[in-house]
């Protein structure tokens, strides 16, 4: 059985680990929204900025369930599981 200090580095080092995972994906997913963002900008056609602003939606919504997965593994053991 793994001693205490030792579990407590292996669960330390896991959380560093998807934290990394999770800022880079994050980072991804906003360079993503900037350059969809910097193209509507420089677009003169209406309809070419409405794409670009809607093609901005799936960025937002994959930021978003990455911040809830992250809440949820922050919270693992504790509190119940819902």
């Amino acid at each position: 059985m793994l001693r205490i200090g030792t579990a407590l580095k292996v669960a330390n080092e896991k959380l560093r680990i998807l934290g990394g995972l999770t800022r880079h994906d994050s980072l991804n997913q906003l360079a993503v929204l900037e350059g969809c963002l910097s193209l509507a900008m420089d677009s003169k056609a209406p309809s070419e900025m409405d794409r670009l602003i809607s093609k901005m939606r799936a960025p937002i919504d994959t930021l978003l369930s990455q911040m809830e997965f992250a809440v949820k593994y922050e919270r693992i053991g504790t509190v119940p599981l819902e």
